[in-house]
C-alpha cells in the first residue's frame, strides 16, 4: 500500500527588487514570482532524487527593507507499507490503520532526511508534519464492444408477438437489453426491422463505471492534496496509462458478458469489450487510512 506523508516547509528567502525598475515590462509581482519559481525548481532538484515531491504554496514579505520573504512549500513523500501489517477494515471502521510505531518512525526519518537535504543551502523556518494518506482516485471509465448472439425466431415467437416479425425482433432485443442491465451494461441492437443474416443478432454494448486507482497510477502535484478538499479542488492528475490502470476491470466486465445467462434459446457467438474513454477529471478521492 502506497502511503504519502505530507509536510509544510517554510524557508526564509531574499527577493531583491526588480533591477530593471519595470523597464523590461515585467511587473514587480511577476518578477517576485519568477524568483520564487526558480527557488521551487532548485528545491525540486535537491529533493526529487531523495523521493520528495515539492510544490509552491504561498509567500509573504516579512522585512521590507531587506526584501526578506517567508516562502511556504508543500512537501510530500510516498512510502510503501505492507498492507498485511495494517489493521484491516471491520464493522464500524471501514478504513485501514497503520501501526503507530511504524508511522512515528517513518515520519521522524522523513523529517530528518528533508532537513538534511536542505541544510547549508536554505534558511529553514519550520518543517511541520501535516498528515498521511493512502489516496485513491475515482475516474469515470467508459467501455464499449459488440455482442453477437444466435437466435432463430420461429413461428411461435412471431405468433406471440401478434404475427409481426418486427415486434418479435423488438421483444428479443428488449429481453437481451433487460438481462444485461443488472451488469451495468447497455445494449443497442443492430437488427430492428428484419431478421439478421444467419440468425445472428448483434448489439453494441456500452458500460460506464466509476473505478478507483491508487496514486501509483497518476502523476501531478500530489503534494498539494488536502484531506478536506472537494473533488473539484483536487489538483489536476494525469493517468500514466489508462489501459494498464483499467485493464483488470475491462477484463472482468468481458468475463461477465462471456458467462452471462442470456435469454432462452440464445447462444453466444462472440463478444468484444475494450476501454473507449476515461474522463480526465477526478470524480472523487478516498483516503484508505483511518484518521
Amino acid at each position: 500500500m502506497t502511503v504519502r506523508f505530507f509536510f509544510d516547509l517554510s524557508i526564509s528567502f531574499l527577493i531583491p527588487r526588480n533591477p530593471h525598475n519595470r523597464r523590461d515590462g515585467i511587473s514587480d509581482a511577476s518578477w517576485e514570482q519568477s524568483c520564487i519559481d526558480e527557488a521551487a525548481s532548485t528545491l525540486a532538484e535537491k529533493l526529487n532524487p531523495r523521493g520528495f515531491d515539492v510544490a509552491y504554496r504561498a509567500h509573504h514579505l516579512v522585512d521590507t527593507e531587506h526584501r526578506l520573504h517567508v516562502v511556504h512549500f508543500a512537501v510530500s513523500a510516498a512510502r510503501d507499507f505492507d498492507i498485511r501489517r495494517a489493521s484491516a477494515p471491520r464493522k464500524g471502521r471501514p478504513l485501514y490503520a497503520l501501526r503507530p510505531g511504524e508511522v512515528a518512525t517513518t515520519k521522524s526519518r522523513l523529517g530528518a532526511e528533508l532537513r538534511d537535504a536542505l541544510k547549508g543551502r536554505w534558511v529553514i523556518n519550520a518543517i511541520t508534519y501535516r498528515y498521511l494518506a493512502a489516496w485513491h482516485f475515482v475516474y469515470e471509465v467508459k467501455m464499449e464492444g459488440v455482442l453477437a448472439l444466435r437466435r432463430a425466431l420461429g413461428p411461435t415467437d412471431i405468433a406471440d408477438a401478434g404475427g409481426s416479425v418486427r415486434d418479435a425482433l423488438e421483444t428479443f432485443n428488449r429481453e437481451v437489453a433487460d438481462s444485461l442491465e443488472p451488469l451495468g451494461i447497455t445494449a443497442f441492437p443492430h437488427a430492428t426491422a428484419k431478421r439478421p443474416k444467419d440468425d445472428i443478432f448483434k448489439f453494441d454494448v456500452y458500460s460506464v463505471q466509476y473505478i478507483a486507482v491508487s496514486e501509483d497510477d497518476v502523476s501531478g502535484d500530489l503534494s498539494l492534496m488536502d484531506g478536506k478538499m472537494s473533488a473539484a479542488e483536487v489538483p489536476y492528475l494525469e493517468l500514466k496509462s489508462p489501459n494498464d490502470s483499467f485493464s483488470g476491470e475491462v477484463g472482468d466486465a468481458l468475463t461477465r458478458l462471456e458467462c452471462h445467462d442470456y435469454p432462452a434459446n440464445a447462444d453466444l457467438v462472440s463478444v468484444t469489450l475494450e476501454l473507449s474513454d476515461v474522463d480526465e477529471d477526478v470524480v472523487d478521492h478516498v483516503d484508505f487510512l483511518a484518521a
